[in-house]
């Protein structure tokens, strides 16, 4: 349930932007808009204060973080652990690589039907 409205949970199989189709639990599939508002319902419309969640080590950044840290663009801070720029965090994690988020994550939805895997918000989202 990430934008307050509550899903059927079925089994969906999505293409992704790699070319990979994947299997999963549909309500982890949401569009932009729906990801936006979740985003801008927990942090605010800034978004450098949105903040994200590795799901390998477990590690939170916010966009500001992670550019800080030396990524080139905002939206690394989805799809790029910040050990990929803090060595002392031993991870290097990236949501875009070969086998693409193994758990966790959601995957947003164009308009063609094509998704792309993003990292989980660092925090829960609340529902009304």
């Amino acid at each position: 349930m990430l934008n307050g409205k509550r899903r059927k949970m079925i089994q969906r199989t999505i293409k992704l932007h790699t070319g990979v189709e994947k299997t999963l639990n549909s309500t982890k599939i949401i569009t932009k808009t729906e990801w936006q508002k979740a985003a801008e319902k927990l942090y605010g419309s800034d978004v450098k204060r949105w903040r994200f969640k590795c799901p390998i080590c477990g590690h939170t950044a916010s966009v500001q973080e992670i550019m800080s840290a030396g990524a080139k663009d905002p939206n690394c801070a989805y799809m790029e652990c910040i050990g990929r720029y803090q060595k002392d965090i031993g991870c290097n994690f990236a949501a875009y690589g070969f086998l693409g988020i193994p758990y966790g994550g959601y995957v947003i939805e164009d308009k063609n039907g094509i998704g792309m895997e993003i990292f989980e918000f660092a925090d829960e989202v609340k529902t009304n």
